[in-house]
């Protein structure tokens, strides 16, 4: 599948921080001049042909408060 232009500023929007807020991905859609529900599911679409794999959240412990922090594998 070839990636359009708005298709690659769309993987970088999403691998930035999102705001804490009911809509987080809102500030991102109006960045593309779409709505929220078409990058929802154009997100969907993405991991769905395996473009990518994963959509995770990533806890910066020491800005939450916590002063220690451990990895299990």
């Amino acid at each position: 599948m070839k990636l359009s232009v708005t298709d690659k500023k769309l993987i970088r929007l999403i691998q930035g921080d999102l705001l804490l807020s009911r809509t987080p991905f809102e500030p991102l859609a109006q960045q593309l001049g779409w709505e929220e529900k078409e990058l929802l599911q154009r997100v969907h679409d993405f991991r769905r042909l395996g473009l990518i794999r994963r959509f995770g959240a990533i806890l910066r412990h020491q800005i939450a408060g916590y002063r220690g922090n451990a990895m299990v594998v």
